[in-house]
């Protein structure tokens, strides 16, 4: 084959297929009929600066060197490029010279690296030969630049791939003398032309039921090669220009090798953004993939690499429109680490928001990242999107992430990537189950699913005529869901449908086609365990035409039934009535029947937390001396101060209520009860002087009447808060539970100024025995007689 190759290009003559690629069509014709690829190597080479060499010595001179160049590249190419056989040599004109190269052998085969090899040799002999012959007439030693292709002859069009091959190796060549960067070229040619990259799968979990939520394909070069990382694999192909041939090799391997996946449980795939608007990129190619393993596009999460930035928003969330519409779900990586993820978030509300491992490091101890993630769930929950976090490797961070209310994690600690997809390590799913046996009790009001309603369901086969014709027949139908294996596809509304078919051409069009064309590709879908208040601010942040669609209820993916906006504005009605039933008329907070609810309810899950007890300190004098009315401004006012205070600092599950007068209660985390009671202290300190009268404020005190009739001073309004850590000592009952508050809640009372106290004793008291620390306002240390066993510290 390769001298009928030679014999036909004419080997040593000029303008021999480059100027003629239609010779090369024939081996092209045999390729398609053997049904196997023709290998051969492109190498393209020039003089370093050969126009200064020019002004230099001369065009004689110049002329001379290049006729001995091309002499050598005749004669001395076939040694220097052993066990390679030159078939041919072109020229580009001037100093640029092509030669095409074939394996002696066919079995011997024509890799990248070995035409690395060969082009390096081939430009070391050259130059030691033209220094021998020139060290006389020319001042420097001349230089060649090199670069090298491998030319593939696989039945397509002869001069294109020409073309790149040569356009290949020109860039090379321009990139410098690197002789170690040819060489990690040649390899990572090599690696693409035999797929060597191997697939691992890491687990992303679900933190309230401790099941595999889905599989993040994890892409790996050959070990003990350059590019057995993943960091080094890919920065070089974004270098080289080579990143899409490198993203859709990983692509394919990630979903052939992962297999059949079970309803709801999602892959995710990296793709960097540059990708999105690549012309060769099609969502075709991976539907096609995923359809023949049983999956579907809801099925993928593409998930959008911050290693580099999206310039033009407006045009990538276009092209990205096109995919979501096919049904592909969307997810942010590296959140928090740089770049414009924020920026990401806010332009393309992706379905999934992937956490940084930077900001899961050492979570749990450092105050200012549990308010950044605090954050993002905050944010995810009012945007509809999932938070994921990454590099999970700690217990203490699986604690701390499932009480901020994350939902899923992924990392070494529940499992490192593997392949087939490992299982959840033991220490993982034993913490877990933990967790899930005391996870506290949501703050009151329902979830979605308590109040989820069934729907006609149909595939996305079906016809639309037949979706008009049920419609049609049950007129008491709002609406249709299209589900593939479970999972919901779409949403067909009975009066957007006929709006759609009454539009001219719209019968015609639609009726005889799949109701996926007339369907709603992305309506609202939501999991069943999240609260109706959450999905109500969803449901009304929707665009105006789709306020009134039914919503979505899945659970773990998978379709469980509906929920009509009629349905959720009932529900939400009485929940309202409800809860204005039992709070406190005035300042509108839970009363006793909740708290008591809230408390036993938490007590019985066992998971530990902070109760703080308040109520303030010479209220009955401040009464007496200005007025019920006054004293009301009080109780709100401790009562803003505690809800504020809550909602700055504590978590989403922390709950506040109103016993009664000026008694109230916080529930909260315990590592959260401390900061929380000293910022109520500080702001109440700051807030109350307001309510007295200027003379009263700057006396400091106040004169009434005690209960003998006498006229008595009594210093301003103060506040005492008892803080009890159920984790620290176990309680039976929310009876016992109050009677140690009242208890510390006095001892408070008995310190200048506000206070609280936090219990110590891990076992019930004995007799007399009190084991508490305490701070005041003063910030002092405060001693009192018949206390035991008890130390403060200043707050200062």
């Amino acid at each position: 084959m390769l001298r009928a190759i030679a014999a036909l290009l004419g080997r040593g003559r000029g303008r021999s297929f480059l100027w003629n690629p239609a010779r090369l069509e024939h081996f092209y014709r045999l390729a398609r009929e053997n049904r196997r690829e023709i290998k051969l190597g492109l190498i393209y080479l020039d003089l370093v600066r050969f126009s200064e060499v020019e002004q230099v010595c001369g065009r004689a001179t110049c002329q001379k060197v290049l006729r001995r160049l091309e002499e050598l590249l005749r004669e001395r190419a076939p040694v220097y490029l052993s066990p390679y056989v030159l078939l041919a040599q072109d020229t580009l004109g001037g100093d640029d010279y092509v030669l095409l190269v074939g394996a002696a052998q066919r079995e011997a085969g024509l890799s990248a690296a070995a035409l690395a090899e060969g082009a390096l040799a081939l430009r070391r002999g050259l130059e030691e030969e033209l220094a021998e012959e020139f060290a006389s007439t020319l001042p420097d030693r001349l230089r060649l630049h090199v670069g090298f292709a491998v030319l593939t002859l696989a039945g397509r069009n002869a001069e294109a791939d020409i073309y790149t091959a040569l356009k290949e190796a020109f860039h090379l060549a321009k990139a410098g003398p690197d002789p170690e960067k040819i060489r990690h070229l040649a390899d990572f040619k090599d690696i693409l032309a035999r797929g060597a990259i191997s697939t691992l799968y890491q687990p992303v979990v679900d933190l309230k039921t401790g099941a595999v939520f889905g599989y993040e394909a994890l892409t790996r070069g050959p070990a003990d090669s350059y590019f057995a990382t993943p960091l080094r694999l890919f920065s070089f192909a974004e270098e080289e220009g080579l990143t899409y041939p490198l993203e859709k090799l990983a692509r394919e391997r990630a979903i052939r090798n992962l297999g059949a996946l079970p309803p709801g449980v999602k892959l995710f795939l990296n793709i960097n953004p540059r990708i999105m608007s690549d012309p060769d990129f099609s969502p075709g190619q991976t539907r096609e993939l995923i359809a023949d393993q049983g999956l579907t596009p809801r099925s993928v999460v593409f998930e959008l690499t911050e290693r580099t930035a999206i310039r033009d928003f407006a045009a990538f969330r276009k092209a990205l429109q096109h995919y979501r519409n096919q049904g592909f779900l969307v997810a942010i990586d590296d959140t928090g680490a740089g770049y414009s993820s924020l920026q990401a978030i806010a332009e393309l509300a992706p379905d999934y928001i992937k956490i940084d491992r930077s900001l899961i490091h050492g979570l749990e101890g450092n105050p200012v990242k549990r308010a950044l993630v605090e954050t993002f769930v905050t944010l995810a929950g009012k945007i509809n999107s999932r938070l994921i976090a990454e590099g999970l490797e700690t217990a203490a961070e699986l604690t701390a992430l499932a009480e901020l209310g994350v939902e899923y994690a992924q990392g070494f600690f529940l499992a490192r990537p593997g392949f087939p997809p490992p299982a959840l390590s033991q220490e993982a799913v034993e913490l877990l189950r933990s967790l899930r046996r005391g996870t506290l009790t949501p703050k009151g009001g329902p979830r979605v699913g308590d109040c989820k309603e069934t729907c006609r369901t149909v595939s996305p086969e079906i016809l639309t005529r037949e979706v008009a014709a049920y419609f049609e027949n049950t007129p008491a139908a709002r609406a249709v869901v299209v589900i593939k294996d479970g999972q919901p596809q779409g949403l067909v509304m009975r009066d957007k449908l006929f709006h759609q078919l009454s539009r001219q051409y719209g019968y015609s069009l639609f009726m005889p086609r799949p109701v996926v064309h007339v369907m709603d590709a992305h309506p609202l879908i939501v999991e069943e365990d999240m609260p109706l208040d959450q999905v109500s601010r969803l449901a009304m942040a929707r665009d105006a035409d789709k306020l009134y669609d039914h919503i979505l209820v899945t659970r773990r993916g998978v379709f469980v039934g509906v929920l009509s906006v009629q349905q959720l504005l009932t529900v939400l009605m009485r929940t309202q009535v409800e809860l204005a039933r039992f709070a406190n008329p005035l300042t509108g907070l839970p009363g006793n029947a909740r708290i008591e609810q809230e408390l036993a309810s938490r007590l019985e899950g066992g998971l530990p937390m902070g109760v703080i007890y308040a109520d303030l300190d010479c209220f009955k004098a401040f009464n007496d001396r200005y007025g019920f009315q006054r004293g009301d401004q009080a109780i709100k006012l401790l009562a803003e101060i505690l809800t504020s205070t809550v909602s700055r600092l504590g978590g989403p599950d922390d709950f506040v209520g109103h016993i009664g007068g000026d008694d109230f209660v916080v529930i909260t985390s315990p590592e959260r009860a401390e900061d929380i009671a000293r910022a109520v202290i500080a702001t109440f300190d700051a807030e109350v002087g307001r309510l007295y009268d200027m003379e009263d404020r700057q006396r400091g005190y106040i004169t009434t009447c005690d209960r003998r009739g006498r006229v008595v001073r009594m210093p301003l309004l103060t506040v005492s808060l008892a803080v009890i850590d159920t984790g620290q000592r176990r309680f039976t009952s929310v009876l016992e539970l109050a009677e140690a508050a009242a208890e510390l809640k006095a001892y408070a009372k008995g310190m200048k100024g506000s206070a609280f106290v936090r219990e110590r004793r891990r076992t019930p008291p004995a007799a007399g025995e009190v084991a508490c620390s305490a701070e005041n306002s003063s910030r002092q240390p405060m001693e009192k007689e018949g206390k035991k066993n008890w130390d403060g510290e200043s707050l200062n």
